[in-house]
């Protein structure tokens, strides 16, 4: 994944002081570019135009604060894998791939692993960690609990 791919990042969730810290990290880093950094600090979420290895930068640094929930999304393009990256603080770091319409896709050797389990109780838990649906059942109560991101976000 060393081509340029398309994306996005989208903050859910945090504190002011590791927001703060956060844009501190990505705008030291030069991760991101200063306009990209204002658009983030107001609505939360900005596109991207970068590599894996960037990408993996950025998570590096959100995830740093431990106290943030953001995704970011590097989406299909010209035959290069998309991927995205999710972090809520309790359960940690996830990446998975995602095909051009942004579903999640597991590969043959994920799935034989899965259905060798003894039980549907264990091939259920491990497709929902596969899928990332905890992760996901979080952002989605985040965007539930509160009309506006503004009321969960300080900074």
């Amino acid at each position: 994944m060393n081509s340029q791919q398309a994306g996005m990042l989208i903050l859910h969730a945090g504190t002011a002081p590791e927001i703060t810290g956060a844009f501190f990290a990505l705008e030291s880093l030069r991760l991101l570019e200063p306009t990209q950094l204002r658009l983030l600090r107001l609505e939360h979420s900005v596109d991207l135009f970068c590599d894996y290895a960037k990408a993996a930068q950025i998570v590096e640094s959100l995830a740093a604060s431990q106290s943030i929930t953001f995704e970011l999304a590097l989406f299909c393009h010209d035959g290069a894998d998309g991927i995205r990256f999710v972090y809520v603080p309790g359960l940690g770091l996830k990446s998975h791939q995602i095909d051009s319409a942004g579903n999640k896709v597991l590969n043959e050797f994920v799935l034989a692993k899965i259905c060798a389990l003894p039980s549907a109780v264990a091939i259920k838990r491990a497709l929902d960690e596969a899928l990332a649906i905890s992760w996901d059942h979080e952002i989605e109560s985040l965007a539930k609990s509160s009309w506006l991101i503004q009321d969960r976000m300080v900074g």
